[in-house]
């Protein structure tokens, strides 16, 4: 909430605040951590896209100017992936989908604002983001519900 208000007066703000919450998503997607091999295979797509996604934006900022949003980010990109990397660790499958969508959420957003409109996008924008917080939250309850089923073999 305070990062959606913050962007409309300061798109580093904004950003900022975000970057926040996913340390604090980050923090307790750790702390549930399950590794196996299988959860270890899908880091590779989500850094992949990370790279891919990061790389654009960085190029779409430099040939428009926008050297001082470079750090910020790339500061961003790195906690947001490795907040969806956490969470797809946890074997949790609402955690798992919440961060996925959080991470598309944010992808259409930046790419609207830094690279091409795309039709729509606010639909899109805000659909993903708040299934995103409603699947990240419904996972806590089902983590305390039962171990059985908390995780999945994902």
């Amino acid at each position: 909430m305070l990062g959606d208000g913050f962007i409309a007066v300061s798109f580093v703000a904004g950003l900022s605040a975000f970057l926040i919450g996913h340390l604090f998503y980050l923090s307790g997607f750790l702390k549930s951590s399950r590794i196996n091999r299988r959860r270890m295979t899908a880091i590779l797509p989500m850094a992949f896209y990370s790279f891919i996604i990061g790389r654009q934006l960085i190029a779409s900022l430099l040939a428009e100017g926008n050297d001082t949003l470079v750090v910020p980010v790339i500061a961003y990109i790195l906690t947001i992936a490795l907040m969806a990397i956490s969470a797809l660790l946890t074997g949790n499958i609402f955690a798992a989908a919440g961060s996925i969508l959080f991470v598309i959420s944010d992808s259409i957003l930046s790419w609207n604002m830094f690279i091409s409109s795309i039709a729509f996008s606010d639909v899109f924008i805000m659909t993903t983001y708040y299934f995103a917080q409603f699947l990240i939250a419904s996972s806590l309850s089902i983590h305390k519900d039962s171990e059985i089923y908390a995780t999945t073999d994902i």
